[in-house]
């Protein structure tokens, strides 16, 4: 009975009786790492070296180091990691996390395709001559990638390299009927709050913001982006004052030391006007007269574009847009629609210009419509 007792205590445990005392059974101990080294030289054999050498760096870390391994063998491509373990071979280098950076590098190095000239290099200073670079060092480049997008990302650059002027953004807040303010030319506020938070953003993705004279003295505008967080991105401010008449008391003037100012100006007049301008740091820029004795809208842009200015904001008023419509000079309209109606009294969106036909009409095509609170935010683009 006591025999076949311990008996069966042998076959549970595994131990055996010598001189009445228990003794554990000898077992056979597996080597650290082993399971990972195994798998390691089924899957990727080329890296056994690599891998006897990660254990030969000392016992305490191998398995620790030969699971790393593993993990990169099945997260990575097979051709940048065994290039990167094979310079790691050379030099000796068996620090697993800069062994990694390698193979991430060399994964950018063979996978990133650079697009060339997706839409084209309009500046002949330079066209080409970055993908001629890159070609030399051996670097593969694949054209038309995304032009669609790189046209609208570029539209402001392209614009200044190939007219000589900005990108052109005409932003108007109408009622439904197109008026932007009573006739007794009340106008805060015909949209609501989200719309003109959008508007402060508009503001703050353009180079400048452009008024005319009659919307710089009726509302006294800042003419800066308010958002929260955004206050540095306030544009450079131009108003469009043939002959001088913007009060030197008005934000524009006397917050031109924290905001650019410019104003687009006739040559003449008064010295000393100039001059007090000027103290308050607002930049004065001359332009020839058009046929109607004021400023003449496309040398005005012309100037603004040997300044770098890309893209330009137009934020009124009814004559200003009148003169750019006319001249062809708007490239995007940026719409924000109320949900009400003013009446014929109302002050319209663009003065007359003189279209006599259909066919002479300022045509646009609507690119998107977005709700902005209780208002429609409506894009247009010029059409060709």
């Amino acid at each position: 009975r006591i025999v076949a007792s311990h008996a069966r205590l042998i076959e549970r445990t595994g131990k055996r009786l010598t001189d009445g005392t228990h003794r554990p059974r000898r077992e056979r101990r597996v080597p650290k790492g082993h399971r990972e080294k195994k798998i390691i030289l089924e899957e990727a054999p080329e890296f056994a070296t690599y891998a006897k050498q990660l254990e030969e760096r000392g016992p305490g870390l191998t398995t620790v180091r030969l699971r790393r391994l593993l993990s990169m063998l099945r997260e990575y491509p097979r051709e940048p990691l065994a290039s990167a373990i094979a310079e790691a071979e050379r030099y000796g280098l068996f620090d697993l996390e800069r062994v990694e950076r390698m193979v991430l590098a060399r994964i950018a190095g063979n996978y990133f395709r650079l697009p060339e000239d997706a839409i084209g290099d309009p500046d002949a200073r330079v066209s080409g001559k970055g993908v001629a670079r890159l070609k030399e060092a051996g670097v593969e480049v694949v054209s038309g990638v995304c032009a669609e997008e790189a046209a609208a990302v570029n539209a402001g650059f392209f614009s200044r390299v190939t007219k000589g002027r900005p990108l052109i953004t005409l932003k108007v807040a109408t009622t439904l009927d197109g008026r932007i303010a009573t006739h007794g030319g009340e106008s805060r506020w015909i949209t609501g709050d989200v719309a003109r938070s959008w508007a402060h953003a508009l503001r703050a993705s353009h180079d400048a913001v452009m008024v005319g004279l009659g919307t710089a003295a009726a509302d006294d505008p800042r003419l800066t982006c308010r958002l929260p967080g955004l206050e540095d991105r306030s544009p450079v401010r131009v108003v469009i004052d043939g002959r001088l008449r913007l009060p030197l008391t008005s934000h524009l003037v006397s917050g031109a030391g924290e905001v650019p100012t410019w104003i687009v100006t006739l040559g003449g007049g008064k010295a000393a006007r100039r001059a007090a301008y000027r103290e308050r740091g607002v930049e004065l820029i001359e332009v020839a007269a058009d046929e109607s004795g004021n400023p003449d809208p496309g040398h005005a842009l012309r100037a603004l574009g040997e300044r770098g200015l890309t893209r330009l904001l137009v934020e009124g008023g009814g004559r200003l847009a009148a003169a750019l419509l006319r001249a062809r000079l708007v490239d995007r309209l940026a719409w924000f629609r109320s949900p009400g109606i003013i009446g014929g009294d109302g002050v319209a969106v663009a003065a007359a210009f003189g279209v006599d036909k259909l066919a002479d009409l300022a045509a646009f095509t609507r690119v998107s419509v977005m709700e902005a609170g209780d208002d429609l935010l409506e894009t247009y683009a010029l059409r060709d």
